[in-house]
């Protein structure tokens, strides 16, 4: 199908407006790998933006974009301060369940054999890609984690809550638990 012709698809199925599309690095390529041998015209961008579909570059670091899709999938927790306790947990992503293929694909990645640190791309993976591009669009940056200093009271607090919930957890003596927990 003409990149045009893909791009009037794209209008015709959103329902919303979009702020922003990312695409795949090798749309900007002059002759990408399965066109070598024709001569060059325009790219899949110039004939997608021609309709006014526009997109943003992808990153295409694989590895930095599987730790950021992993991060999405982690349930953020919130402590409070004074007493260390989780108070809340929030979904830093939500996939909804007419997300069809998002579901079949996602749960059934595996790594690559020779690259742990990435999936393997012999499998289905085009969601698994765009997801990653959207991931390190905006990627999610480490939070500031401020250290109580070791020792002092508030460090003796929270690890004897720590120890508290192991015990309760394991069936163990609270001697037990303060010296398994940090």
């Amino acid at each position: 199908m003409p990149a045009y012709e893909v791009a009037r698809g794209i209008l015709a199925r959103e329902k919303e407006k979009v702020k922003y599309r990312v695409a795949d690095p090798s749309i900007w390529h002059p002759r990408p790998q399965n066109r070598m041998g024709e001569s060059r015209g325009p790219t899949i961008q110039e004939d997608m933006s021609n309709e006014g579909v526009f997109f943003l570059r992808a990153d295409n670091d694989r590895i930095q974009g599987k730790m950021q899709v992993h991060k999405r999938l982690r349930v953020e927790e919130e402590i409070d301060t004074k007493t260390g306790e989780i108070t809340g947990e929030h979904p830093m992503f939500r996939a909804f369940n007419n997300n069809h293929h998002f579901w079949r694909t996602m749960q059934g990645l595996q790594e690559d054999a020779k690259i742990p640190e990435d999936v393997d791309t012999d499998q289905e993976d085009h969601i698994y890609d765009e997801f990653r591009y959207m991931c390190m669009a905006r990627p999610v940056a480490p939070k500031k984690v401020s250290r109580i200093p070791q020792g002092s009271f508030m460090a003796e607090r929270n690890k004897y809550i720590r120890a508290k919930q192991y015990a309760q957890r394991h069936g163990v003596s609270m001697s037990v638990a303060y010296q398994r927990v940090r």
